[in-house]
């Protein structure tokens, strides 16, 4: 009977041992993942979508009543394939009236007419319909003393093996009298053209057209065309084919000192230099002067305050030298240093005359010197690009099948209120400074990557054009002459829309930092870049003005997006991962947006699959003795602890003690947690107060209870020591047995 209390409690005692059995499982997220919430864009003026795809824009006053309106190369609603000229006029609030359409149309060839056909047809004036593809430049040109807009428009003749530039046709575009935009045809070459440049040669305040001709397989020219004075350019009897591999218009301004404008050409001969002349007309004779210089890799017109100038620059010597050119003399050097590079504009004129200096497109900088080359090394201001395009730069992805985007590089058409000279590098706009003791004036605009401004519309100037580069479209902004135009190259391809220049001169918040919102992930506290996802997809949303442009790569594949309508762009970065991807595997992603006005932001991430159920951190081996019972341990930063399905707190770096409430006898306790992705860790613990007898060996327990057990017994037994017994009253045995 005595060993009965030591098996029951040996009973009891087993059954706590089993209760404390781990039991760990990892599941799924039992819950969808909080989202990380983002920080919506900047707001900004509404943008104004005025075309599906615009080839060439210009600023321009149409109707004359002192603000511009914007002209470009769209394509015809009645043949998508095909070229119109449109124009708009920009009230103050944005509000755009549009005119009606006009197709553009070019000569046709003498091959062309006498075949009878032509691919896209010969109408009754002996003109094919220009295709969207072919090169059409528009050129603002003085006539009387007045400006007019001209739009040249170059062919590719269809019906031969090789298809080639041809027939330079120029139109003048015009209003009617009922506000109709229509084109009058005032040039029609029946040949090929390379450059188009407007240069008053006579300073008549009439300019003549310059055009530059050459075929693949032939030695290049140039000709004359001249206004008649009633409505046409004329060929003015003289063409220039003495110059071998020429040309190419690299400027257009008096360099000479005398009435009129010359044109400084480039020459390319077979032998791989660069040769400098210069075109003049003098009583209607043409002249053509060879600078004979050995270092030229591109040249300009400089307007010094002592006289005009040319700044020549070559690559291979780093040589960037300044030259006087008198007419019928010689080019005698003024100033030269070591500064190298090609010439990417000129801004400003007399003493603040400063020369941009585009040096090596991997240094992330340009140069800028003042026209005079200051003497000896003289002054120089180096212009790196804004910190917000390092940034855009480092945060962005390598897209795969198109050009990383890129801030804007180049002069800023129509410059700005104020500051009609101005250049922009990678979100830095620079204008000459009119203090003598500052070489520029530089403030941050927007980044523009991918984007291209094109002109200044409107009253003021308040809005300006841009166009977002096409995928499959580069621009390289060269600075070159806005009086020469080239015709083989298209300067624009892709949506032509307003945005308003004052918002463009704003700068991105937080240096362009993307913050948007992520579902489906959380964030790994102890590496904070990296972001963890379980068995959920990852999508994103992108809160920001309607027409944001989104672009993304993840595993080497690119895709884009816009923001819509409501404001907020919702992608999906990844699909659920499958159940054979292995723990640790992740995926690079970055997101870049521009938005309408060209502001650009970015941000890359590491998104891991993260599979691991959590360790809790709790000790096995509670305290012998504990009088305030806690549970201790340490998790995965960021998950959930329920104690018998109550929530507990954790701290940031997932440690937890939690006081727990238990009795003498084993108290279970069921501990769940489950981390930021859903994967779960459950253990059942048992805990004794305030002593943990199943910590103490068996046997001295077995001894102590039967101790204990035999006292209990001896206590409570009647007492039978001998002789107090009941006193003898006399019976026999006798007596008693009766």
């Amino acid at each position: 009977m005595a060993d009965r209390p030591v098996a029951r409690f040996r009973r009891v005692l087993v059954g706590a041992v089993v209760a404390t059995t781990l039991v760990l499982s990892a599941v799924g997220p039992v819950a969808a993942v909080d989202p990380i919430e983002g920080i919506p864009l900047p707001e900004e003026p509404a943008a104004v979508q005025l075309a599906e795809i615009a080839t060439e824009a210009q600023s321009f006053d149409l109707d004359g009543d002192g603000a511009d309106e914007l002209v470009a190369v769209v394509a015809r609603d009645d043949a998508g394939g095909l070229a119109a000229i449109q124009a708009w006029s920009v009230e103050a609030d944005g509000a755009v009236g549009p005119t009606n359409k006009v197709p553009l149309r070019r000569s046709a060839s003498v091959d062309e007419l006498l075949s009878g056909r032509g691919r896209l047809g010969i109408d009754r004036d002996d003109m094919i319909a220009m295709r969207l593809t072919e090169p059409a430049k528009f050129l603002v040109v003085r006539r009387d003393g007045s400006d007019v807009l001209l739009v040249a428009a170059m062919g590719t003749e269809t019906d031969i093996d090789a298809p080639i530039p041809c027939c330079l046709t120029v139109w003048e575009v015009v209003l009617d009298d009922a506000g109709s935009l229509d084109l009058l045809l005032v040039a029609d070459t029946q040949r090929h053209a390379v450059q188009v440049a407007a240069v008053d040669f006579d300073d008549d305040d009439t300019d003549e057209l310059l055009v530059t001709e050459g075929l693949p397989t032939s030695s290049a020219g140039a000709s004359l065309l001249r206004w008649d004075g009633v409505d046409r350019f004329g060929r003015a009897g003289f063409e220039v084919t003495s110059i071998a591999g020429c040309c190419f218009v690299a400027d257009v301004a008096d360099t000479d000192g005398l009435p009129g404008e010359e044109a400084l050409l480039l020459s390319f001969p077979e032998d791989g230099t660069t040769s400098l002349h210069r075109l003049s007309v003098r009583a209607s004779t043409i002249g053509i002067e060879d600078a004979a210089l050995d270092e030229v890799g591109s040249a300009r017109a400089l307007p010094l305050a002592s006289g005009p100038a040319i700044v020549t620059a070559d690559f291979s010597s780093q040589a960037l030298t300044v030259w006087s050119w008198p007419a019928g003399g010689r080019p005698q050097q003024i100033a030269r240093r070591v500064t190298g590079g090609q010439i990417a504009a000129v801004l400003g004129t007399g003493a603040d005359t400063r020369i941009v200096i585009f040096a090596d497109p991997s240094s992330g900088s340009i140069l800028v010197v003042p026209g005079n080359l200051g003497g000896g090394s003289g002054p120089t201001a180096t212009v790196s690009r804004d910190s917000r395009a390092s940034i855009f730069a480092s945060n962005g992805v390598q897209l795969s099948d198109s050009i990383l985007p890129t801030p804007f590089f180049g002069v800023l058409p129509d410059g700005l209120p104020n500051a009609p000279d101005v250049f922009v590098f990678g979100g830095t706009r620079i204008t000459p400074d009119p203090d003598p003791e500052g070489l520029i004036a530089a403030a941050p605009l927007a980044l523009l990557p991918d984007t291209v401004p094109v002109a200044r519309v409107g009253p003021d100037g308040g809005w300006t054009a841009i166009v977002s580069r096409t995928p499959d479209f580069a621009i390289f902004a060269s600075g070159r002459p806005e009086a020469a135009e080239d015709m083989l190259t298209p300067t624009i391809a892709g949506p032509l829309h307003l945005a308003s220049t004052a918002s463009l001169l704003e700068v991105e918040d937080d240096l362009g930092r993307l913050t948007p919102t992520f579902m489906g992930v959380a964030p790994d506290v102890d590496h904070p870049p990296i972001l963890m996802v379980g068995n959920e997809a990852v999508d994103v949303e992108i809160h920001g003005p309607p027409g944001t442009l989104v672009r993304w790569v993840i595993r080497s594949v690119e895709e884009s997006a816009s923001v819509a309508a409501d404001g907020v762009a919702r992608i999906r970065l990844m699909e659920p991962a499958g159940p054979d991807a292995p723990d640790g595997s992740g995926s690079n992603v970055g997101i870049q947006v521009v938005t309408p006005s060209g502001h650009a932001y970015s941000g890359s991430w590491r998104i891991n699959v993260y599979r691991q159920p959590p360790d809790l951190g709790i000790r096995d081996q509670p305290s012998l003795v504990d009088f305030n019972p806690t549970l201790t341990g340490r998790t995965l930063p960021g998950s959930t602890l329920t104690i018998n399905g109550i929530a507990v707190p954790i701290a940031g770096d997932g440690s937890f003690t939690v006081p727990v409430e238990v009795g003498i006898l084993p108290t279970e306790l069921r501990v769940v947690v489950t981390d930021p992705v859903g994967n779960r860790t459950e253990r059942i613990i048992t805990r004794v107060w305030p002593v943990d007898y199943r910590q103490l060996p068996f046997v001295p327990i077995a001894v102590l209870l039967t101790l204990a057990a035999g006292a209990i017994l001896y206590l409570r037994k009647p007492d039978a020591k001998p002789g107090r017994g009941r006193p003898d009253d006399g019976a026999t045995f006798e007596e008693i047995g009766g």
